[in-house]
């Protein structure tokens, strides 16, 4: 369906957007490829504390129709964990980036990439199917591992292209 194109085309391409952003005159894309690792290992870590620390701690459901495991704690725990992994990129790989920068685009991460994972959810829950494949068992499929970047994407690159360009 034309929601099938929109969402993993469209919204998926701007990771080739957030890569050539930074392209220096020889069309090399060093940093942008590091915002790209930087943001998909936030996203993952991002999951990890949200469904351990959730799991661990979680009394309060964000979604239940939705997701019924997860909990405001957990998305909490997320999001925190998500501008964490923004800053260590900062300390290591990001230096084009400002520490207020990688803190908006871990905040981003944080909560649109949240989203991303509820939005999978209810495509699935609509098709009534539990995982989207059995490629990884027991991680809801191939998209549950990029379900949250289908949406940080073109977060990111609306903030770098309204925000940033204006100073490179």
């Amino acid at each position: 369906t034309f929601l099938g194109i929109l969402y993993i085309g469209l919204f998926s391409s701007t990771i080739l957007m957030i890569r050539e952003f930074f392209a220096d005159s020889e069309m090399l894309y060093p940093e942008g490829g590091y915002l790209i690792i930087s943001i998909m290992v936030s996203i993952w870590v991002c999951d990890s504390a949200a469904f351990f620390l959730g799991s661990a701690f979680g009394k309060h459901k964000l979604f239940p129709r939705v997701s019924p495991n997860k909990s405001w704690e957990g998305a909490i725990a997320g999001f925190i964990f998500a501008i964490i992994t923004m800053i260590a990129a900062k300390a290591t790989v990001l230096d084009i980036l400002t520490l207020t920068d990688v803190i908006i685009i871990g905040t981003i991460v944080g909560v649109i990439g949240q989203i991303g994972d509820l939005v999978e959810s209810l495509i699935k829950r609509d098709a009534g199917v539990k995982d989207s494949s059995a490629l990884i068992p027991g991680h809801g499929g191939i998209f549950d591992r990029f379900d949250s970047l289908f949406l940080t994407a073109p977060a990111v690159y609306c903030y770098l292209h309204f925000f940033i360009r204006k100073y490179l």
